[in-house]
């Protein structure tokens, strides 16, 4: 009795189409590679890989010339995260990670928006996605304004 030879089925690639062995080897190396990326953002300090803080961070407005006026942004450091304050007008402020939630580019406020130089992601002054690559909006923190201190308080 002569059993028939098994069939092997290759992988198929987005096209449908079987992929080949330096296709698959190639496939398996990026994906090693990836792998280890995500595996070493760990620390980073949310399950989405963008990082945070974890300390209320007290700013005094007075070193940051532009949050005087209505529609001004400040880059501000957290321990060495990134963020932004906006001077939402009113005695009302924004505060927001910089770091886009598409791939973590480091977004850049441009004058009148905040861009992600890596895709092009665009969000207005409150931090909302506006248009370029599809994405939510930029994190936002919590924040209290004590007018007579001139300070304002950011929540992790």
């Amino acid at each position: 009795m002569s059993a028939e030879p098994e069939q092997l089925s290759l992988p198929l690639g987005s096209d449908g189409e079987p992929v080949d062995r330096r296709g698959f080897l190639t496939r398996s190396i990026h994906l090693a590679v990836l792998s280890v990326l995500a595996s070493s953002c760990g620390g980073l300090g949310s399950p989405t890989g963008v990082p945070s803080f974890n300390q209320p961070l007290t700013i005094q407005l007075s070193d940051y010339p532009a949050l005087g006026q209505q529609g001004g942004v400040a880059g501000v450091n957290a321990s060495g995260f990134p963020m932004a304050v906006a001077n939402l007008g009113n005695g009302q402020y924004g505060a927001y990670s910089l770091i886009c939630p598409h791939q973590g580019g480091l977004v850049q406020w441009t004058g009148n928006q905040f861009v992600c130089p890596v895709h092009g992601a665009r969000f207005d002054l409150q931090g909302d996605w506006q248009g370029g690559q599809p994405t939510s909006g930029l994190r936002h923190y919590q924040t209290s304004y004590d007018a007579n201190a001139g300070s304002l308080t950011i929540q992790p």
